[in-house]
């Protein structure tokens, strides 16, 4: 019985990011408790997708606006605004405990769709440790600043080593 225990434990501690996610140096450096503007644990109690607003017209969106115009491609109105990191899918959060920062019982987080975008895949019947950066006005998350299935306290020290 005890061998089943080594064989399964470390395939309990490893299952769940198998993603083609590429951080950034930045955002590995460092603890991600310290560079997190809020960190809480919560369960997601509403997912929607959202459509990010178009970027700002500048002088080079108006010249492809231009082009468009002149050779019938069609108008970046016209063409679905996907794909902005971390502004694609918003999450609402029922929060059951604050690790740091404080805030209200339901909090929203944007997030990507959870594939090389980095964002958090989430599901309703999952629980989560959300590491929140306030970034553009929003709070944000992803893989890459440490947010991840939440990992009760006992199983994570069995993961690291420290019991047996």
């Amino acid at each position: 019985m005890s061998r089943w225990r080594y064989l399964v434990l470390p395939a309990a501690c490893v299952a769940g990011n198998a993603l083609a996610c590429l951080c950034s140096p930045e955002d590995l450096e460092g603890s991600p408790l310290e560079k997190a503007t809020l960190v809480f644990v919560g369960s997601p109690v509403k997912i929607e997708e959202v459509r990010p607003l178009p970027p700002a017209r500048n002088a080079w969106g108006q010249v492809r606006a231009t082009l468009a115009a002149l050779f019938g491609a069609p108008s970046e109105e016209e063409i679905p605004a996907y794909g902005r990191f971390l502004d694609t899918v918003r999450v609402t959060f029922e929060v059951s405990e604050y690790v740091k920062g404080k805030g209200p019982q339901r909090v929203q987080v944007m997030t990507g769709y959870g594939d090389s975008d980095c964002g958090l895949r989430v599901s309703v019947a999952e629980r989560y440790t959300i590491y929140a950066h306030q970034m553009e006005g929003a709070l944000r998350t992803s893989y890459c600043f440490g947010s991840e299935a939440y990992v009760p306290p006992r199983r994570r020290q069995m993961c690291e080593g420290g019991a047996r």
